[in-house]
This record gives C-alpha cells, structure tokens and sequence, in this order.
C-alpha cells in the first residue's frame, strides 16, 4: 500500500499503468508525448500564474499529453476516456475557467465560484465531448482530481489526487476489474487489442 502514498509515487505508477499499455493496448501506448522539464513546467507555472501541485508536475514530467484523437474510435482517451493535455491545452483550459469565474462574480452568481468555475482548477485532461478532468489548487483542496461535465455542469470530487487516481486505474486494468473508488464506477475494456476504454 506504501506504493499510493505521496506524490514521488507518481512517476512510478505511471510507469506500471504505461507498461501495462504497451503490451495490452499498444495505440494508447503509442500516441504518448513526451515529459517536460525543469524550464518548461516554471513557464507553464508563470502562465497560470501560481505553483502547479506536486503530483500533476510528476506526471507532466513523464508525460505532457498525448497525440490528440480525432473521434472517438482513435486511441489516447485511455485515462478514464479522456485524453491528456498537453501544456498549451493546460493553459487554454485554466484560463477559461479563470475568465467563467469573472463573468460568474460579474453577473452576481459568486454561489457558481468553486461550483462552476474556478481560477485554481487546471486541467489535466480533456473527453471528445468536451469534458475535462482538473487537478484542484484551491485553498484546503490541493492535488484533488475533480471532473467537470458540461452534460451537468458542477464540480464532482473523484479522487484525493493523481497518486490514487493512478493507482486505482493499474489495479483495474491489470485484474480486469471495476475501479475501486465508488466515485468512479467504470470498468476497463480493451477495444480490438488495441486501446483502452472506460466502460
């Protein structure tokens, strides 16, 4: 159990889950972009404009996004059936939930801050319908994974951080289970022997 806790486990979970790719889903494994390094990640912090958490800088370390799937019969939406983002991506994101947060507070429905927007979420990940998954940075809630789904449009908490959301994700794949955390009822399914789905 020591291998969930504390983000330096992130790399190496990424490195199980990714392995585990490679030999079961092998066009998710291909389509995986490189990590970004010291240089790359202070310039994406100084574009959002404050400290990334620790696990999503592990994880952008050793993977910052994937070749971007056109439909959804392409691979790469094999974290969760979104796909990775990329630091532009990151950055496109985070600022349209900073902007939603002001026209929220503008409009009089500050209720929505934190609900529907909020500057201190950055994402991590994006579905073909346009949903993403974020790493929050919020005050009390830093590192957690948090979803948002414009089908319904509130924040929805699914995990306490990327070490678990990994962890959970290679304990599903490799026993061909459903995942374990009762927020994230999907189960892993292998399309055609050659990328991963979410079921």
């Amino acid at each position: 159990m020591s291998e969930v806790k504390g983000v330096e486990a992130v790399p190496r979970l990424w490195q199980r889950f990714t392995e585990w790719l490679r030999h079961n889903a092998p066009e998710d494994h291909a389509v995986l972009l490189p990590g970004i390094g010291a240089e790359e990640l202070g310039t994406l912090e100084r574009e959002i404009g404050f400290p990334l958490d620790g696990g999503l800088k592990a994880l952008l370390s050793v993977c910052c996004g994937v070749v971007t799937p056109a439909s959804s019969m392409e691979p790469g939406a094999f974290f969760l059936q979104y796909s990775l983002l990329d630091a532009a991506g990151i950055v496109e994101w985070q600022r349209y939930f900073a902007n939603a947060e002001r026209d929220l507070v503008a409009d009089g429905n500050g209720w929505g801050v934190g609900m529907l927007a909020h500057h201190s979420w950055v994402p991590f990940a994006q579905a073909n319908t346009g949903d993403v998954l974020f790493v929050d940075h919020r005050d009390g809630h830093e590192g957690e994974v948090g979803e948002m789904s414009f089908g319904d449009p509130r924040y929805r908490l699914l995990r306490p951080g990327l070490t678990e959301t990994l962890h959970d994700m290679s304990v599903a794949v490799e026993e061909s289970a459903p995942l374990l955390s009762p927020e994230l009822r999907r189960r892993p399914v292998v399309h055609e022997g050659r990328m991963l789905e979410w079921h």
